[in-house]
């Protein structure tokens, strides 16, 4: 009896080193999206640059930004649904007015790989 209950001890006890190593990864994957998302500029403040400078210089404040190295689900955090989609899984499309659009290609790991605002013209 003594071992049978021995061995529920060591179960839960590799149970909950096991839930509490997954409770950790869930929670860092969480932070690292906020840190993402608290550094990525808004879509109407991207849209102000491309009117203002053009879509290259839009386009280079995202790059200075860091968000080429980002991932989707932060984008998809902090800019909402893409507006629009390209026939390929690997692209969004978020429109951002009549002129300017903003294309994002991802990787297979859905880190961004391309980042880009172009006209719509």
């Amino acid at each position: 009896m003594k071992d049978i209950k021995r061995l529920c001890r060591i179960a839960a006890g590799i149970v909950l080193v096991i839930a509490v190593a997954c409770g950790i990864d869930v929670w860092n994957e969480a932070q690292a999206i906020k840190r993402e998302t608290d550094r990525m500029p808004e879509l109407w403040h991207i849209l102000t640059f491309a009117e203002d400078k053009g879509a290259e210089w839009a386009t280079d404040e995202l790059l200075i930004n860091s968000v080429d190295s980002f991932k989707k689900a932060s984008l998809y955090k902090k800019w909402g649904e893409p507006t629009d989609h390209a026939a390929s899984a690997k692209e969004d499309i978020w429109v951002l007015s009549d002129q300017f659009r903003l294309i994002v290609d991802y990787g297979d790991t859905e880190r961004i790989e391309r980042i880009k605002v172009v006209s719509s013209k």
